[in-house]
């Protein structure tokens, strides 16, 4: 910060540079399971573990710019060689073992046989997914881009963490849409069938939970959970006002801001409307006055979202309000959490540092692997 900056009178910040407590990676040099950075971090060396032991700490990415093209990135299970998942594994941010590969395509043939129980940490996931949908994130996992997202195995099982949600909110869906009402569509698209532009037997992370009457029931219960505690409650509408009215002053005094007080505001506003007339539809979706598959949706029963300008929260060319804007909001914080830390609606806004949008237990670290896929 510019040393004749001033800070406006009452938005004292933080060191956000500082390390939350209890988020520190297992040698101490930053936050736990994410290094939040580009891939070329993974060149340094700084975020490598110890593998002495034959088990890693920290994370390793995939190679960006996969469209519906996989080395493993879709999860899918191919064989047992580890050069079959060269999208995983030859973009390790940490050292690997051979038994962490073998311990991660154990989990996807377990998974593509339909033992998800031995292949997944089911809870983790079903949270992970309820955060994801939520917030319509297309440039990940859901969407033909498969990346941005953390593959996580602790024990033989595996887990997803969120990563890079600068297009989340309809964002990037907006532009595959054609529509006059793209708003309104985006914002009642169905729970219960998230993916676009891929195929649940492309998807095999998602499709197992759908497939399944128990698990389906699961995941219906954590949305009515996130709708309750915090959209029902009041608490999202204050959380969003007091991360606002922080921010603002900033904005009005930044001499080289990319944006416009108009446009904050207005961001501002249509993101907080977005997700209330969001959290509005999926609960006439949990109730049944409202299908939760698109397809079998009547106009007539949607959520009426015209008022919303999805543009207004970013595009492709330049986010005004992304995951990195609300300090991880969009990923609700500890709604969906790291594996170790089921603690769920503790916290909702991430940890000061950790733009993952989780948060968990260094210890839990110390026999896992993680993997991410980012762009």
């Amino acid at each position: 910060m510019p040393e004749d900056f001033e800070t406006p009178e009452g938005s004292e910040m933080s060191d956000v540079s500082e390390t939350p407590e209890g988020s520190e990676s297992s040698d101490g040099s930053g936050p736990a399971a994410a290094s939040g950075d580009s891939q070329s971090d993974s060149s340094s060396g700084d975020s490598q573990g110890d593998s002495s032991s034959g088990e890693s700490a920290g994370s390793f990415s995939f190679a960006p710019g996969n469209m519906n093209t996989s080395s493993g990135e879709d999860l899918k299970y191919i064989d047992d060689s580890p050069s079959s998942y060269s999208g995983i594994f030859d973009n390790a941010e940490t050292n690997i073992s051979d038994n962490d590969q073998e311990k991660v395509i154990s989990a996807l043939k377990n998974l593509s046989e339909g033992n998800v129980s031995e292949a997944l940490d089911t809870d983790e996931v079903i949270r992970y997914f309820a955060a994801h949908n939520f917030v319509m994130n297309y440039d990940s996992y859901t969407g033909t881009m498969l990346h941005n997202y953390y593959l996580y195995e602790n024990d033989g099982l595996l887990s997803m963490l969120p990563w890079d949600y600068n297009l989340a909110f309809g964002s990037f869906m907006s532009m595959a849409i054609g529509s006059e009402d793209n708003a309104t569509n985006i914002v009642n698209y169905g729970i219960d069938t998230p993916l676009s532009g891929s195929s649940e037997e492309d998807r095999p992370m998602w499709s197992w939970i759908v497939n399944d009457d128990d698990y389906l029931e699961q995941y219906h219960a954590v949305y009515d959970e996130l709708l309750e505690s915090y959209f029902e409650s009041g608490t999202f509408e204050q959380e969003i006002q007091r991360v606002y009215e922080m921010i603002r002053p900033y904005v009005e005094s930044d001499p080289s801001a990319f944006f416009t007080v108009e446009q904050f505001d207005s961001g501002y506003e249509n993101l907080k409307n977005f997700c209330l007339l969001r959290a509005e539809s999926i609960r006439k979706q949990l109730n049944g006055t409202l299908s939760s598959s698109t397809d079998e949706q009547a106009d007539s029963d949607k959520v009426d979202a015209s008022s919303v300008d999805i543009s207004a929260t970013g595009s492709m060319g330049m986010s005004l309000f992304g995951s990195d804007s609300f300090g991880g909001f969009s990923g609700f914080g500890d709604f969906s959490a790291a594996p170790g830390d089921s603690s769920g609606f503790g916290d909702f806004s991430a940890a000061p540092g950790d733009s993952t949008g989780s948060r968990g237990s260094d210890d839990s670290l110390n026999t896992e692997t993680a993997v991410n896929s980012e762009n």
